[in-house]
């Protein structure tokens, strides 16, 4: 690991590939002065190219896509800091990894299968360079209690090594105040990147919005249902706001984020360009 990292979590794949929770996660570990901790199976996996198409256009937004994730990494102030493996904490992930059992992986049949397993690959990477804890919203094919019962009873590590993002999130911003600031910080996670001022009405629209991708797509039913909750209750909305659309454009997370946005969007209108040219010529 960066040997400047002092603080932060590490995410799975899933909780990084989309924007919704990509920008929440990124901005609540820079705002609790933390960092994205990235794992070499997260890296590898945010790297990928998308296999259903690799005509030779969508190479092209393939090499953008991972051409922005290398800068997002390698930014010297930036939300992301990677983790990488000595030869003997390598060594220690691939014991870890046969230690695992089919309980911890419901959705394999063999244990043999475990070693190929994304999710085991990336909890003995962790366990084995020592993060705090991996936050990952797989629940169909990772068994949360019962890695943190082996990781506890066989391993000696702390029980809570694998949180779900809804457990983590809300522990880390139990009441009052800390309720406000998880408000203004989501606010901000989804505000407008042109950074323009929103009427309470649109802001609450806005939120809804939000919280029902977070129930859909991002399995955090509880921080939607959370956020929902405090905006409706908060006697100084006013004030949020403002401190969320502060955020949202003084955040470097955020800032990295609409560079990413930026570059991708190039990327695919040089490819509407190719393709025009090319329909142009048949």
């Amino acid at each position: 690991m960066d040997a400047d990292v002092v603080e932060g979590l590490a995410f799975d794949t899933n909780l990084l590939s989309m924007p919704t929770q990509r920008r929440l996660m990124s901005l609540w570990m820079e705002v609790s002065q933390g960092k994205v901790l990235l794992l070499p199976q997260v890296v590898a996996e945010l790297r990928a190219p998308n296999k259903r198409d690799l005509g030779e256009e969508a190479q092209r937004i393939n090499a953008a896509h991972r051409a922005a994730w290398d800068r997002a990494m390698n930014v010297p102030d930036g939300p992301f800091a990677t983790v990488t493996l000595t030869t003997d904490e390598q060594a220690s992930a691939y014991e870890i990894l046969h230690r695992f059992t089919l309980r911890c992986f419901p959705k394999l049949n063999r244990v043999d299968e475990i070693p190929q397993h994304s999710d085991a690959v990336i909890l003995a990477q962790g366990l084995a360079s020592g993060v705090e804890c991996v936050v990952t919203n797989n629940m169909a094919s990772l068994d949360h209690r019962e890695v943190n019962g082996l990781v506890s009873d066989v391993m000696g590590r702390n029980a809570s090594f694998v949180l779900t993002a809804d457990d983590a999130i809300l522990d880390a911003h139990t009441h009052g105040e800390s309720s406000r600031r998880l408000l203004s910080m989501a606010m901000a996670s989804c505000w407008p990147d042109d950074g323009r001022e929103m009427a309470v009405d649109e802001a609450h629209d806005l939120l809804r919005r939000f919280c029902t991708v977070l129930t859909a797509d991002v399995n955090m039913p509880a921080v939607a249902q959370r956020l929902m909750s405090a905006f409706e209750v908060d006697p100084e909305l006013q004030q949020v706001l403002d401190s969320a659309r502060s955020l949202s454009q003084e955040s470097s997370a955020l800032v990295c984020e609409r560079e990413r946005t930026q570059a991708l969007r190039n990327a695919r209108k040089q490819h509407n360009r190719h393709n025009n040219r090319q329909a142009l010529d048949e």
